[in-house]
């Protein structure tokens, strides 16, 4: 984004939101698409994945809230993510009669994606190198709050959908 002399703050952030909404999101979604065919998955078993690894076990009724996706769609997923041993489901112990989804603990995944995400930390590493440390608080939180921002908007367009 180039920010021209004599564009006013409207002007800036008309212009961030549409790289942030247009661009960034795009470039989010083909690198996690990228990420999710090297471990022989689709980007959505991966998305349902990389949440687990993030957040820990969760039941599937949580993960199809979560995401969006359908009861039957989070089974089909699970049940891929399962059988490429990359999930374990097991009895929730404050509730048996409930299941918790559990990321498969694995050494050499775990290596492997982090050799993947290597590129994009050390060039995110590269940018971010010229900003002080208050302008790289300001942009940690500005991330973390766009990042909720996005998830509670997601949520809201779902519980806005057409019948």
């Amino acid at each position: 984004m180039t920010v021209r002399p004599g564009q006013d703050a409207e002007q800036i952030r008309a212009q961030l939101g549409r790289q942030l909404g247009g661009r960034l999101g795009t470039g989010v979604v083909l690198f996690h698409a990228a990420i999710a065919e090297r471990l022989g998955i689709n980007v959505t078993d991966w998305r349902c994945l990389e949440l687990l690894l993030r957040t820990g076990p969760a039941n599937p009724t949580r993960l199809a809230r979560h995401t969006g996706i359908s009861s039957a769609a989070i089974a089909q997923i699970l049940g891929r993510l399962e059988r490429a041993g990359l999930v374990v489901r097991r009895p929730d112990p404050s509730d048996g009669r409930r299941t918790l989804v559990h990321a498969v603990s694995d050494p050499d995944r775990d290596r492997e994606l982090g050799e993947m995400f290597t590129g994009l930390h050390q060039r995110v590493a590269d940018l971010t190198s010229s900003f002080s440390d208050d302008q790289l608080a300001a942009i940690a939180a500005f991330t973390a709050d766009l990042a909720e921002i996005m998830e509670n908007e997601a949520a809201a367009l779902r519980r806005r959908q057409p019948d």
